[in-house]
């Protein structure tokens, strides 16, 4: 079963945009959170310590933008194996 990602941003985040963009183009599966208009979810990572978007709902796991290289690798591996 492919993982699917969880990108929380901002609304005027140019990094978040990039990356959503990225995986748009590549036909990758995830679902975007605007933690402006979602304040459970911002709570949850304010909760959590992250304080910088975008932040990566991964494996059950929130990652930064550090560990996006290798969420878009077991991604798109993920991906391809199910295709």
């Amino acid at each position: 079963m492919t993982n699917k990602l969880k990108i929380y941003r901002t609304t005027n985040c140019r990094t978040c945009h990039t990356i959503i963009t990225r995986l748009e183009d590549a036909g990758l599966p995830h679902s975007v959170v605007n933690v402006e208009e979602d304040p459970a979810a911002a709570q949850r990572l304010k909760d959590a310590g992250m304080t910088q978007a975008p932040v990566f709902g991964w494996k059950g796991k929130l990652r930064t933008i550090a560990e996006f290289p290798t969420i878009e690798r077991e991604l798109r591996a993920e991906h391809e194996a199910a295709a």
